[in-house]
């Protein structure tokens, strides 16, 4: 997941308030393994990972996994019972889900936070791996939007607190061009930017 979408963990980001820092070891070491994002919703799935909360994706309180209800999910043609922890290991910089289309089992929608610097820089870093295009605005704030070289995907990026919010739509149907997959990912950014933190 990370290589795919140029998440590094160099160490560019800033670090994460105390504040988070400490809520992040309290929830994990008092309670067991955090199941509830900050607001106390449940995770749509059961995490194994008491580091999943950790120094590389905690900039911001957003958190893909229940930002997006079962109806929106439907709207947005993704099936709310496809989805999967983005991370796959403990402590990993990633945080956030995945769901697969309801249409198609090709077609995959994932959302995920990591600790990054401004988006100006990042799309710096990134200029030799993506091929960005113009950046588009959605409530009043800036969305960077970037297709893979490698791959029949699209990703959309938003500055989140320390954080970036990445929004990455995959088609992998005959037939689909490029520009409809943009869409997939703006829609679903669309569809959830007024929940996370500026």
């Amino acid at each position: 997941m990370l290589a795919g979408c140029g998440i590094t963990t160099s160490g560019s980001a800033e670090p994460a308030s105390p504040s988070v820092e400490s809520r992040v070891v309290d929830s994990g070491a008092q309670q067991g393994i955090r199941q509830t994002d900050d607001e106390g919703q449940p995770l749509p799935f059961r995490t194994t990972f008491p580091n999943r909360w950790n120094s590389g994706n905690v900039g911001t309180p957003y958190e893909p996994c229940t930002a997006a209800s079962t109806a929106l999910l439907r709207a947005l043609d993704l099936d709310p019972t496809s989805v999967q922890d983005a991370a796959s290991a403990d402590f990993q910089t990633a945080r956030g889900c995945g769901w697969r289309a309801q249409s198609s089992s090709r077609s995959t929608i994932d959302q995920f936070v990591g600790n990054q610097p401004r988006l100006e820089i990042y799309k710096a870093q990134q200029s030799a791996t993506k091929n960005w295009q113009s950046d588009i605005s959605i409530s009043g704030r800036t969305v960077a939007v970037a297709s893979d070289p490698t791959s029949p995907a699209c990703d959309t990026f938003v500055e989140s607190a320390d954080a970036l919010v990445i929004t990455s739509a995959a088609v992998y149907d005959a037939g689909v061009a490029l520009p409809q997959i943009c869409d997939k990912a703006i829609a679903f950014t669309r569809a959830t930017i007024d929940q996370m933190p500026e």
